[in-house]
């Protein structure tokens, strides 16, 4: 017998996640009467002309986007998207499209819908968004069509003040980003650790104080940088003889990277959740990071410290203390290990079902 409820989980495929990295390990743990497809969409370019090549149905509903980086691919995935729940509404008896990535995904899926005359009753449109208010102000042109939504997903407090000045407030859950804590685990082995740092990514990273960071601290430490250089040098990321950049590496590099690292070094810019904070945590990283966004609320608890923004001084004197302070390292380090374990995929999951079953009258899914 199949499960009642269907949930079609829409992803970007982003090319820099990894097997145990993302939004979409939620799905693995939602309830077993939940019947959960991932469909990914192959990134794609955010310009009309690729339309003209692909189709020119697609170019004429292009200008109807909801946001500025949706690509043609997004666009024809909408259409296949329905497809998909008008047959699963054969099968099951609710079916909820859930985009876990908003901002690109979802544009024109409901009013596609109501065109098909499919049952609202017996079909959900859900979206998570995941850009701090600052990026999303940069992203929307048709903040009419978030009301279309059944339920809007947030991953941090700093959105829900922006999603509520546009008409969704009452279909708001705050549900925060997730961790692997069976994979993104601590060293038990033994084995000495250099006096390293690691910094992992580029969106929203703070370059300038990174840079600054590296040339200005104790000359004893390395710091581990993992980003495409290609990418990060378009953010005034300067190479230093003082740090190594890893660049492609594998889920078990990046692990043994994490584990022989000392200190999680994160300055960043703005922000919500934050994969590479999360799993620094999980690994029983202390870290060094920024007050920005919604960064205080995950790193609760005195798992991390949270400088000013572009506060060099700050982070520098921050990190060379949890360096050479062992009691201290350690103590933030078990502490981060909590938080994760309190934000793993398992947990997150649970919050997951519990929304989708709201969405259906009588609370049952």
């Amino acid at each position: 017998m199949p499960a009642d409820t269907k949930v079609i989980a829409v992803e970007r495929a982003w090319w820099h996640f990894s097997a145990h990295s993302g939004y979409a390990q939620f799905i693995k743990y939602l309830d077993g009467d939940i019947d959960a497809e991932l469909l990914r969409i192959p990134e794609g370019r955010s310009d009309a002309s690729e339309s003209l090549i692909r189709s020119v149905f697609a170019r004429c509903h292009y200008k109807y986007r909801l946001s500025k980086p949706t690509t043609i691919n997004d666009i024809l995935a909408e259409y296949t998207i329905i497809t998909k729940v008008e047959q699963s509404l054969k099968d099951h008896e609710r079916v909820i499209v859930h985009f876990l990535d908003g901002e690109h995904g979802y544009n024109r899926l409901v009013r596609i819908a109501n065109k098909r005359r499919i049952n609202r009753k017996r079909f959900k449109v859900v979206a998570t968004y995941h850009q701090p208010p600052a990026e999303l102000c940069k992203t929307f042109l048709r903040y009419d069509r978030l009301s279309d939504l059944d339920m809007v997903i947030v991953l941090g407090s700093n959105q829900v003040k922006y999603f509520s000045d546009y008409g969704v407030a009452g279909k708001l859950r705050v549900i925060p980003h997730g961790v692997d804590v069976d994979f993104f685990t601590a060293n038990t082995s033994g084995i000495d650790q250099e006096y390293a740092c690691i910094t992992v990514g580029h969106w929203l990273r703070d370059f300038r104080a990174l840079n600054a960071v590296i040339e200005s601290s104790d000359s004893r430490i390395r710091f581990h940088v993992v980003a495409y250089p290609e990418v990060i040098e378009q953010f005034g990321f300067k190479r230093s003889p003082r740090m190594v950049l890893h660049t492609g590496i594998s889920d078990e590099a990046l692990i043994a990277l994490y584990r022989s690292s000392m200190v999680g070094f994160m300055p960043l810019l703005d922000g919500v959740a934050n994969n590479s904070i999360l799993e620094m945590m999980s690994v029983g990283l202390p870290i060094v990071t920024t007050d920005v966004g919604a960064v205080r609320e995950y790193t609760a608890d005195g798992t991390a410290v949270l400088c000013a923004n572009g506060d060099v001084t700050d982070m520098r004197n921050n990190i060379e203390r949890l360096v050479f302070d062992d009691n201290l390292r350690l103590t933030m380090g078990r502490r981060g290990r909590e938080r994760a374990l309190s934000l793993s995929w398992r947990n997150v999951a649970k919050m997951m079902s519990e929304a989708y079953k709201e969405l259906f009258e009588g609370g049952k899914v």
